[in-house]
């Protein structure tokens, strides 16, 4: 191998990224994903309400959204690292209380403690290793990460299954909590040597730190607009994703054509995010936020017109619908975690996040419930409303930029 192409694979950045990589798609491969798959078994087990089982994730979400910021105060202090090797413990924990639940409430306990995981081990810690490992340039690398998550139910549902055929769904949570006491936690403590000298941004010199684009007179108000659009779009997206082919369902498409056009919802996501990947620095963050927030109303207006009118959604109008929300969908992903560090700096990163990450995480665990009500009253009701939040949205990704004179 040329000692340049090596030198630049074992580079901290690269290197940095493989593992967290590797970890992050376990990670929620072994927690949140679970559910596509295990839910019936231990429904059926636990004798539970598939509503109950399900409502593990809305657990997750909200005790997660309620440890975020401390989390990111954590990140801050101590590092990305050292808070991903508390995570892998916490996540081979949650994984061992599932594997022993009898009942409801050691079932709920298991999903409690997967959202203090949340953001100890996924997320916030992830990004603000990266960002250390990155230094002023972190953006590309953010994107590539984004690409774990996404492809953490493609990977880890077919291995779940198999696993769950075999040996049954406790024997499965336990094999991956062997996983996260092995491999994660070996990654992490491996991240936490390499990157031991790496800057905290907070305590680092001023050279060494990503500065900030907005200034400390109008900090704050950028701070709420943004955690005002990241709250939104959380709603709106994570509702969607749960409630789409029932929507379509509502709109007269064939449950089969449905799911199919469903998936493409995913190939958009990746087509943005290798987009954004070969972009790279060349597109302002900002203008690129105004624009896939600016996106997602648009796409939703077909449909409506369609629920309002009581005709028929053609099958290739929803694949088509569903492509197209999937590209601003990818792109918002990798916003979520680069647009503050673009607008912020380096200094308090994880702090930062861990507060965006909040009210997120909370409209995550409560929002499709309300716009499943709607959905149940009219496809209508519901788009208005998706509509109507990602407009606002969208006002609010458009102030920041006028704020920041992008």
């Amino acid at each position: 191998m040329p000692s340049d192409v090596k030198s630049f694979l074992t580079a901290p950045p690269q290197l940095t990224l493989a593992g967290l990589m590797l970890t992050q798609a376990f990670g929620w491969g072994a927690s949140l994903s679970l559910l596509g798959v295990l839910a019936s078994p231990i429904g059926a087990e636990l004798q539970l309400s598939s509503t109950f089982i399900y409502g593990g994730a809305t657990l997750m979400f909200l005790i997660g959204g309620l440890t975020a910021p401390l989390c990111g105060k954590l990140a801050d202090k101590y590092g990305g690292p050292k808070l991903l090797v508390a995570g892998s413990l916490l996540q081979a924990l949650a994984l061992v209380a599932l594997s022993l639940a009898t009942g409801g409430l050691t079932y709920a306990l298991a999903w409690g403690l997967f959202g203090v995981f949340m953001h100890a081990g996924l997320a916030t810690p992830a990004y603000k290793t990266i960002t250390q490992a990155a230094r002023g340039s972190p953006r590309r690398f953010i994107t590539v990460l984004t690409l774990a998550s996404g492809l953490a139910s493609t990977i880890f549902w077919p291995v779940t299954s198999h696993l769950d055929a075999s040996f049954g769904w406790r024997t499965t949570c336990l094999i991956y909590a062997l996983v996260a006491l092995t491999a994660s936690l070996g990654i992490h403590v491996f991240l936490a040597f390499l990157l031991r000298g790496a800057s905290l941004a907070a305590a680092a010199p001023a050279g060494d730190a990503t500065p900030p684009r907005v200034t400390p007179a109008t900090e704050r108000r950028v701070f709420n607009l943004l955690a005002l659009a990241f709250l939104l779009n959380g709603a709106v997206d994570t509702s969607m994703a749960l409630l789409i082919i029932d929507l379509f369902a509502k709109l007269d498409v064939a449950r089969e054509s449905g799911v199919l056009a469903a998936s493409l919802i995913g190939i958009g996501y990746l087509v943005s995010r290798l987009l954004s990947i070969m972009l790279g620095d060349r597109v302002d963050l900002v203008k690129l936020a105004v624009v896939s927030f600016t996106l997602v109303p648009l796409v939703f207006l077909p449909l409506l017109g369609f629920a309002l009118t009581g005709q028929a959604l053609p099958a290739w109008l929803a694949a088509a619908t569903a492509f197209l929300y999937g590209l601003p969908a990818g792109l918002k992903a990798v916003l979520r975690p680069a647009l503050p560090h673009y607008l912020f700096g380096s200094v308090d990163f994880g702090q930062r996040l861990g507060r965006l990450s909040r009210p997120v995480d909370i409209a995550s665990a409560l929002a499709p419930v309300f716009f499943g009500m709607l959905l149940a009253v009219s496809a209508g009701a519901l788009l208005i409303a998706a509509i109507a939040a990602s407009v606002a949205a969208a006002l609010a990704i458009i102030a920041i930029a006028r704020i920041a004179g992008r």
